[in-house]
C-alpha cells in the first residue's frame, strides 16, 4: 500500500514563498503579510514568522521595500496582540476555570503586574507563549495604555528582526532562494532565543514591584 509523502518543515516553506512570490507579482504580498500576522495573533495555527521572513527575503530583490514589510508585519502583530488582550479583558470568568488555567492565570497575572515589559516584549518571538501573555494581561487586570505602549514596542522589535533576517539573506543568497530562507529562519530563530533568554533573566534578577494600578481607560 502506498503512503502519500510527508511534507515536512522545507516543504511549508517553499510553499509559503511560492504563494507569498505569487502575491508580491500581484501586488498583494503587503496585505498578504498583514492578513497573516493579525490571524495569527489571535489564531496562532498561521506560520505568520516564516511569512515576514520570506516577505524579508522578497524585499531583497526589491519586489518591495524591507521598510513596507516592517510596517505592515508591526503593524499587524500590535493590532492582534491588542485584539487577544481585550478577549482577555472581557473573559476573566472563563481564564480562571481549572487547576492548569489557575496556575498560569496567577503566575502570568504575577509576571505581567510586577515585569510587564519583561514578560510582553520578549513573549512576542515565542507563539506558544505570546497569545496566553496577552490574553492573561487583559484578564489580570495590565492597564491598557500601558499595554498598547509595550504591544507596540514588541511589535516593532518583532518584525524588524524577522523581516531584516530574511532581507539579510536574501542579500546574501540572492540566487539561491532556499539558502536566502535557511540563513533567514536560522538567525531568527536566534533572535527569537536571544529575546526569550533575555526575557527570562530580566524576571529573574528583577525584584517583586508593587502591582501595577489598574486602568479602565
Amino acid at each position: 500500500m502506498c503512503r502519500r509523502p510527508r511534507h515536512g518543515w522545507l516543504d511549508l516553506v517553499q510553499e509559503i514563498a511560492a504563494i507569498l512570490d505569487a502575491a508580491a507579482a500581484a501586488g498583494w504580498l503587503l496585505p498578504a503579510v498583514f492578513a497573516v500576522v493579525t490571524l495569527d495573533a489571535v489564531v496562532p495555527v498561521l506560520p505568520s514568522g516564516t511569512t515576514v521572513t520570506v516577505a524579508g527575503v522578497l524585499s531583497a530583490s526589491g519586489r518591495v521595500h524591507v521598510g513596507a514589510v516592517v510596517l505592515a508585519a508591526a503593524t499587524a502583530a500590535c493590532l492582534g496582540d491588542n485584539l487577544v488582550y481585550t478577549l482577555g479583558r472581557r473573559g476573566r470568568r472563563l481564564m480562571s476555570g481549572g487547576a492548569g488555567r489557575r496556575r498560569a492565570y496567577a503566575w502570568i497575572g504575577q509576571a505581567v503586574q510586577a515585569r510587564p515589559a519583561s514578560v510582553i516584549i520578549p513573549s512576542r518571538f515565542v507563539p506558544g507563549l505570546r497569545m496566553a501573555v496577552m490574553l492573561y494581561a487583559g484578564a489580570t487586570g495590565c492597564p491598557p495604555r500601558l499595554f498598547r505602549r509595550l504591544s507596540a514596542g514588541a511589535a516593532v522589535v518583532w518584525a524588524t528582526a524577522t523581516a531584516l533576517s530574511g532581507y539579510l539573506g536574501g542579500v546574501t543568497f540572492g540566487r539561491q532562494p532556499l539558502l536566502a530562507m535557511a540563513m533567514a529562519l536560522v538567525v531568527g530563530a536566534g533572535v527569537a532565543v536571544v529575546a526569550e533568554a533575555t526575557g527570562r533573566r530580566l524576571r529573574h534578577r528583577t525584584e517583586p514591584r508593587t502591582p501595577i494600578r489598574q486602568d479602565v481607560s
